[in-house]
């Protein structure tokens, strides 16, 4: 049999084209700050330009530091003072050359990244890969469970075993995601969601 090569790509390489955005949202704090230098605060408006809807961005620092016409270094010693200052906190870690830490912009400290994403609707990249990794281990657990469950449900009544089997997977459910997510979940589902509205509401998230 004979196989045929398909032709090479054609790669084309586009111009950047012009910065859309308009606008920025950044705590009013900053406004008032005597303590932020004039570069902090052009750094944190940079910052702010990335953000999405819930105060989050991933944007690296050589990237803030090439908008500003200054060295990665002085970019991340700004950015040190920021966090220091409360304005921005890494809420997950990245990879060098690889991917940039995740920050969120502070309006309300009492606010996570994982809350505010959840009432702005616009899940960050960390938190879709959280949902990732907790509907992976959880099928992996699940599996695992079901083999314990089916030597002992001979001694159960079928009740019992409707029973049990709710409680342990929502038990489970909010043991894999974590206490923030898990409140995210509810907060979005309600309290009287049953456990198939709250799986689904994680899979409408990965969409």
């Amino acid at each position: 049999m004979q196989f045929k090569l398909p032709k090479k790509p054609k790669i084309e390489q586009h111009d950047k084209g012009p910065d859309k955005r308009s606008f920025i949202v950044v705590p009013f704090r900053a406004a008032t700050d005597d303590r932020l230098t004039r570069q902090q605060l052009r750094v944190l408006l940079c910052l702010a330009s990335y953000c999405n809807r819930a105060g989050v961005a991933w944007v690296g620092q050589q990237t803030i530091a090439d908008m500003l016409g200054f060295s990665k270094v002085m970019a991340c010693k700004h950015m040190q003072m920021l966090e220091k200052y409360g304005y921005i906190r890494i809420v997950a870690k990245g990879y060098p050359g690889a991917r940039a830490h995740t920050r969120q912009l502070i309006f309300n400290p009492d606010i996570s990244a994982e809350d505010a994403c959840a009432v702005a609707n616009d899940p960050a990249p960390f938190i879709i890969r959280k949902a990732e990794r907790f509907m992976q281990e959880s099928e992996e657990i699940m599996a695992r469970k079901r083999k314990i469950n089916d030597k002992q449900e001979t001694n159960l009544s079928p009740d019992d075993k409707d029973d049990d089997n709710v409680v342990n997977e929502f038990a489970q459910l909010r043991a894999q995601a974590g206490e923030e997510l898990f409140a995210a979940l509810v907060q979005r589902c309600g309290q009287d969601a049953t456990l198939e509205h709250m799986q689904a509401e994680l899979r409408r998230m990965l969409a």
